[in-house]
């Protein structure tokens, strides 16, 4: 994320959790403002405009084009959803484990193809 993002996903989580902290008779608006927890930036709220999911898909779109070919995702083979880690070996959806498969790179390379693929095609529809 750059540093604006950065900033307004930490407005964001702090309106969230502490919602009180945005009435500004609040006494810890102040402390809030000056810990860099909120911000009053218009050019960091901006960002947050379309609301929290907007701003997440555009991150998102912003990172997939910029550092595409470096990020990994790591699907499982069995039901192809997203795993926790990029190198994890056991999916936390359906416990499917592959620590034993004798090939791991094809599978992973073949899975990392797949998903791509399907990441990027998504990105478009």
């Amino acid at each position: 994320m750059t540093k604006d993002e950065k900033i307004a996903w930490r407005h964001y989580s702090t309106h969230y959790k502490h919602e009180i902290a945005f009435d500004k008779k609040n006494p810890r608006y102040k402390l809030y403002l000056q810990k860099g927890w909120i911000t009053e930036d218009p050019r960091i709220l901006k960002l947050l405009d379309g609301g929290i999911e907007d701003f997440r898909e555009k991150t998102a779109v912003r990172i997939l084009k910029e550092s595409g070919s470096e990020i990994v995702f790591n699907y499982c083979p069995k039901c192809n959803k997203l795993t926790r880690t990029p190198i994890a070996k056991q999916c936390q959806h359906c416990f499917h484990k592959w620590h034993e498969a004798e090939k791991i790179e094809d599978i992973w390379i073949i899975s990392f193809y797949n998903n791509m693929v399907k990441a990027f095609t998504s990105l478009f529809n």
